[in-house]
Protein backbone atom coordinates (compact mmCIF):
# COMPACT_ATOMS: atom_id res chain seq x y z
CA UNK A 1 0.00 0.00 0.00
CA UNK A 2 2.91 2.34 0.82
CA UNK A 3 6.09 2.16 -1.26
CA UNK A 4 9.31 1.14 0.46
CA UNK A 5 11.09 4.18 1.86
CA UNK A 6 7.93 6.32 1.89
CA UNK A 7 6.29 7.43 5.13
CA UNK A 8 2.78 8.65 5.90
CA UNK A 9 2.84 12.28 7.05
CA UNK A 10 -0.88 13.09 6.98
CA UNK A 11 -4.18 11.26 6.74
CA UNK A 12 -7.25 12.99 5.34
CA UNK A 13 -10.55 11.33 6.19
CA UNK A 14 -13.43 11.69 3.76
CA UNK A 15 -16.90 11.19 5.18
CA UNK A 16 -20.45 10.76 3.95
CA UNK A 17 -23.05 13.38 4.90
CA UNK A 18 -24.05 11.33 7.95
CA UNK A 19 -20.46 11.28 9.21
CA UNK A 20 -19.79 7.66 8.30
CA UNK A 21 -16.38 7.02 6.71
CA UNK A 22 -16.04 7.02 2.93
CA UNK A 23 -12.28 6.66 2.45
CA UNK A 24 -8.93 8.08 3.47
CA UNK A 25 -6.32 9.86 1.41
CA UNK A 26 -2.82 9.60 2.84
CA UNK A 27 0.00 11.98 2.06
CA UNK A 28 3.43 10.44 1.81
CA UNK A 29 6.98 11.71 1.86
CA UNK A 30 8.54 11.78 -0.69
CA UNK A 31 5.41 13.67 -1.74
CA UNK A 32 2.73 11.39 -3.11
CA UNK A 33 -0.88 10.56 -2.33
CA UNK A 34 -2.62 7.21 -1.91
CA UNK A 35 -6.25 6.29 -1.31
CA UNK A 36 -7.44 3.55 1.01
CA UNK A 37 -10.86 2.43 2.23
CA UNK A 38 -12.23 0.00 4.77
CA UNK A 39 -13.92 -3.27 3.83
CA UNK A 40 -15.34 -5.08 6.86
CA UNK A 41 -12.76 -3.42 9.06
CA UNK A 42 -9.81 -4.16 6.77
CA UNK A 43 -8.00 -1.33 4.98
CA UNK A 44 -7.82 -1.82 1.22
CA UNK A 45 -6.12 0.23 -1.47
CA UNK A 46 -8.26 2.53 -3.59
CA UNK A 47 -11.13 4.97 -3.16
CA UNK A 48 -13.94 2.47 -2.84
CA UNK A 49 -17.20 2.77 -4.73
CA UNK A 50 -19.40 5.72 -5.53
CA UNK A 51 -18.88 9.45 -6.07
CA UNK A 52 -16.34 11.10 -3.79
CA UNK A 53 -17.90 13.53 -1.30
CA UNK A 54 -16.16 16.85 -0.72
CA UNK A 55 -13.49 16.86 1.95
CA UNK A 56 -14.87 18.63 5.01
CA UNK A 57 -18.50 17.71 4.26
CA UNK A 58 -19.67 17.19 7.84
CA UNK A 59 -18.36 20.61 8.93
CA UNK A 60 -20.05 22.13 5.89
CA UNK A 61 -23.37 20.64 6.98
CA UNK A 62 -22.96 21.53 10.66
CA UNK A 63 -22.33 25.21 9.87
CA UNK A 64 -25.10 25.82 7.37
CA UNK A 65 -25.25 29.56 8.07
CA UNK A 66 -21.61 30.33 7.21
CA UNK A 67 -20.01 31.16 3.86
CA UNK A 68 -18.03 28.34 2.29
CA UNK A 69 -14.48 28.50 0.97
CA UNK A 70 -13.56 26.00 -1.73
CA UNK A 71 -9.82 25.39 -1.89
CA UNK A 72 -7.69 23.03 -3.96
CA UNK A 73 -6.38 20.68 -1.30
CA UNK A 74 -7.18 19.08 2.02
CA UNK A 75 -4.27 20.87 3.70
CA UNK A 76 -5.77 24.24 2.80
CA UNK A 77 -9.24 23.19 3.92
CA UNK A 78 -7.86 22.07 7.28
CA UNK A 79 -5.98 25.35 7.66
CA UNK A 80 -9.08 27.49 7.15
CA UNK A 81 -11.32 25.24 9.23
CA UNK A 82 -8.87 25.42 12.12
CA UNK A 83 -9.16 29.22 11.88
CA UNK A 84 -12.93 29.07 12.36
CA UNK A 85 -13.99 29.17 8.71
CA UNK A 86 -15.91 26.59 6.70
CA UNK A 87 -13.77 25.18 3.90
CA UNK A 88 -13.95 22.16 1.65
CA UNK A 89 -11.86 20.73 -1.16
CA UNK A 90 -13.30 18.85 -4.11
CA UNK A 91 -11.74 15.89 -5.86
CA UNK A 92 -11.36 16.67 -9.55
CA UNK A 93 -14.24 15.25 -11.56
CA UNK A 94 -16.60 15.22 -8.56
CA UNK A 95 -17.72 18.85 -8.67
CA UNK A 96 -21.38 17.89 -9.18
CA UNK A 97 -21.31 15.77 -6.03
CA UNK A 98 -20.09 18.75 -4.03
CA UNK A 99 -22.57 21.12 -5.67
CA UNK A 100 -25.44 19.03 -4.33
CA UNK A 101 -24.43 20.15 -0.81
CA UNK A 102 -24.04 23.85 -1.67
CA UNK A 103 -27.60 24.83 -2.50
CA UNK A 104 -28.36 28.29 -1.14
CA UNK A 105 -24.85 28.81 0.23
CA UNK A 106 -22.46 31.71 -0.34
CA UNK A 107 -19.33 30.26 -1.93
CA UNK A 108 -15.84 31.70 -2.36
CA UNK A 109 -13.41 29.78 -4.56
CA UNK A 110 -9.71 30.28 -3.78
CA UNK A 111 -7.59 28.83 -6.60
CA UNK A 112 -3.88 28.15 -6.46
CA UNK A 113 -2.09 30.93 -8.31
CA UNK A 114 -1.26 29.20 -11.58
CA UNK A 115 -2.92 28.18 -14.82
CA UNK A 116 -4.04 24.83 -13.42
CA UNK A 117 -5.60 26.64 -10.49
CA UNK A 118 -7.50 28.97 -12.83
CA UNK A 119 -8.80 25.98 -14.78
CA UNK A 120 -9.94 24.23 -11.61
CA UNK A 121 -11.67 27.38 -10.39
CA UNK A 122 -13.59 27.60 -13.65
CA UNK A 123 -14.76 23.99 -13.38
CA UNK A 124 -15.86 24.46 -9.78
CA UNK A 125 -17.61 27.75 -10.51
CA UNK A 126 -19.48 26.20 -13.41
CA UNK A 127 -20.67 23.36 -11.18
CA UNK A 128 -21.82 25.41 -8.19
CA UNK A 129 -23.06 28.76 -9.48
CA UNK A 130 -26.47 27.43 -10.54
CA UNK A 131 -27.26 26.14 -7.04
CA UNK A 132 -25.36 28.50 -4.72
CA UNK A 133 -26.91 31.75 -3.49
CA UNK A 134 -23.71 33.43 -4.70
CA UNK A 135 -20.45 32.04 -6.06
CA UNK A 136 -17.29 34.06 -6.55
CA UNK A 137 -13.66 33.38 -7.36
CA UNK A 138 -11.24 35.47 -5.30
CA UNK A 139 -7.58 36.35 -5.82
CA UNK A 140 -5.40 36.69 -2.73
CA UNK A 141 -3.33 39.90 -2.83
CA UNK A 142 0.39 39.26 -2.74
CA UNK A 143 0.11 35.50 -3.36
CA UNK A 144 3.23 34.18 -5.08
CA UNK A 145 2.94 32.39 -8.39
CA UNK A 146 1.93 28.75 -7.83
CA UNK A 147 1.12 29.64 -4.21
CA UNK A 148 -1.92 28.52 -2.21
CA UNK A 149 -3.89 29.96 0.69
CA UNK A 150 -1.79 28.12 3.30
CA UNK A 151 1.38 29.69 1.93
CA UNK A 152 -0.38 33.05 1.85
CA UNK A 153 -1.17 32.74 5.55
CA UNK A 154 2.36 31.50 6.26
CA UNK A 155 3.64 34.71 4.64
CA UNK A 156 1.99 36.72 7.42
CA UNK A 157 -1.46 37.44 6.03
CA UNK A 158 -4.38 37.12 8.44
CA UNK A 159 -7.85 35.62 8.31
CA UNK A 160 -9.28 39.13 8.76
CA UNK A 161 -7.56 40.11 5.54
CA UNK A 162 -9.09 37.11 3.79
CA UNK A 163 -12.54 38.20 4.98
CA UNK A 164 -11.92 41.69 3.60
CA UNK A 165 -10.98 40.16 0.27
CA UNK A 166 -14.30 38.29 0.16
CA UNK A 167 -16.17 41.54 0.74
CA UNK A 168 -14.66 42.91 -2.47
CA UNK A 169 -14.73 39.62 -4.32
CA UNK A 170 -15.29 39.56 -8.04
CA UNK A 171 -18.88 38.52 -8.66
CA UNK A 172 -19.58 35.37 -10.60
CA UNK A 173 -21.72 37.51 -12.87
CA UNK A 174 -18.49 38.20 -14.74
CA UNK A 175 -19.19 34.78 -16.25
CA UNK A 176 -15.65 33.48 -15.84
CA UNK A 177 -16.60 30.23 -17.51
CA UNK A 178 -17.20 32.10 -20.76
CA UNK A 179 -13.79 33.75 -20.91
CA UNK A 180 -11.38 32.57 -23.56
CA UNK A 181 -8.16 30.88 -22.41
CA UNK A 182 -6.11 33.82 -23.67
CA UNK A 183 -8.29 36.24 -21.65
CA UNK A 184 -7.74 34.19 -18.52
CA UNK A 185 -3.99 34.23 -19.11
CA UNK A 186 -4.02 38.01 -19.51
CA UNK A 187 -5.94 38.45 -16.25
CA UNK A 188 -3.47 36.19 -14.46
CA UNK A 189 -0.45 38.04 -15.91
CA UNK A 190 -1.89 41.39 -14.83
CA UNK A 191 -2.50 40.07 -11.34
CA UNK A 192 1.07 38.77 -11.08
CA UNK A 193 2.45 42.14 -12.17
CA UNK A 194 0.38 43.92 -9.52
CA UNK A 195 1.44 41.39 -6.87
CA UNK A 196 5.13 41.86 -7.71
CA UNK A 197 4.78 45.64 -7.54
CA UNK A 198 3.00 45.39 -4.17
CA UNK A 199 5.82 43.25 -2.75
CA UNK A 200 8.44 45.67 -4.08
CA UNK A 201 6.60 48.61 -2.51
CA UNK A 202 6.43 46.81 0.82
CA UNK A 203 10.17 46.11 0.72
CA UNK A 204 10.79 49.83 0.09
CA UNK A 205 8.61 50.71 3.07
CA UNK A 206 5.79 52.24 1.04
CA UNK A 207 2.20 52.23 2.30
CA UNK A 208 -1.08 53.16 0.65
Amino acid sequence: MVARGARVVETYRYEHADGSPFAEKVRLEPKAFRWRHSVNGTLMSGKGNGPIPPYGLTRLIEHADQPVFIVEGEKDADRLNAAGQVAISIEQGHEATAAAHLAGRTVFIIPDNDKAGSNRARAVLEAVQSVAAAARTIALPGLDEKGDVSEWLDAGHKIDELIRVTEGAHTALLDLEELEETEFDEIRKSYLQLARKAREDLRRGKRD
